[in-house]
């Protein structure tokens, strides 16, 4: 019987070999498994890097096109006070301006009472003529 101990040797050696072939072909097949896994990962990760790059491209843009805008409204701002004041000053000067007109008609007024009709028809035509060139 030293064959029977030869095949129940060579038995045993074949079955170890087909369960050790068998866990090698399950390592090989989870292992390929998790290769594409994280190859596929990798592929979402950088899908993601690439679409933060753009979000933070665009955040930068933004940022600044607010500042930029800021700064728009801060320089229109000073623009429309500094209108205001203008605006003040010059309505102060136009109510200046026809007081003293007020002022200059009433003496006029008070001028030609003093000398005569012949002289007042002579101030009306010069005053026209003066009013005629101004226009040209």
């Amino acid at each position: 019987p030293p064959n029977l101990s030869a095949r129940a040797c060579s038995a045993t050696t074949r079955s170890m070999f087909q369960s050790s072939v068998s866990t090698t072909a399950r390592d090989r097949s989870e292992y390929s498994k998790l290769e594409r896994q994280h190859i596929e990962l990798q592929k979402q990760f950088k899908r993601l890097d690439d679409k933060l790059q753009i979000c933070l491209g665009d955040l930068k843009r933004s940022k600044a096109s607010e500042e930029q805008a800021s700064r728009d409204l801060e320089e229109s701002r000073r623009r429309v006070d500094q209108l205001v004041f203008d605006r003040h000053q010059l309505e102060t000067q136009l109510r200046e301006r026809m007081e003293s007109s007020e002022r200059l008609e009433v003496k006029l007024a008070v001028a030609l009472k003093q000398c005569g009709p012949g002289t007042a028809e002579k101030v009306l035509k010069l005053s026209e003529q003066v009013k005629e060139l101004k226009v040209e």
